[in-house]
């Protein structure tokens, strides 16, 4: 049914987000795992993400992408053949494409064509709603942090100590 298999794509959709988050908070924490294998792949995603910060990497990436749909776009558009060298480019972000709800169930599954276009057109938003949910929710806890209030867990445990 319709319902059974939005429910299957939605949960593909958080489960996504969770994974996302997950790395997200372990690479803005400061936990650090035991195992030394863990605690250095730990540190190499820190490594990582301090670089991508400090080398300006998200205006770029933005600056990319929206290149590459441009691009992508005026064959379509304008009804025309582009350069080799702009097709060489496109070839290399050929794998967005593949990045469709259809890799998990296929389309014929989940309903009618309108159904497969809003999936399709929607899932991206999802993946970054939950991202800039994520993202707020870090932020509060950090404000939290900042500002001395501790959590109700951390109150209780504070009550018995005298």
């Amino acid at each position: 049914s319709l319902v059974f298999s939005l429910a299957k794509i939605a949960a593909l959709v958080v489960s996504l987000g969770a994974l996302v988050g997950g790395f997200s908070w372990v690479i803005a924490s400061d936990w650090m795992p035991k195992r030394r294998l863990l605690r250095d792949g730990v540190q190499l995603m820190r490594r990582n993400a301090l670089l991508w910060r400090q080398s300006g990497m998200t205006s770029k990436m933005k600056i990319i992408i929206a290149m590459v749909q441009c691009i992508w776009a005026v064959p379509y558009v304008y009804d025309m053949d582009i350069p080799e060298q702009f097709d060489s480019l496109l070839s290399l972000f050929g794998w967005i494409t593949a990045l469709s709800p259809d890799i998990f169930l296929p389309g014929a599954c989940y309903g009618s064509y309108l159904v497969r276009l809003t999936v399709s057109s929607t899932w991206p938003i999802v993946v970054l709603a939950l991202i800039a949910l994520k993202n707020i929710v870090q932020e509060g806890a950090a404000r939290r942090k900042v500002a001395g209030t501790t959590s109700l867990r951390e109150e209780s445990a504070n009550e018995g100590v005298t």
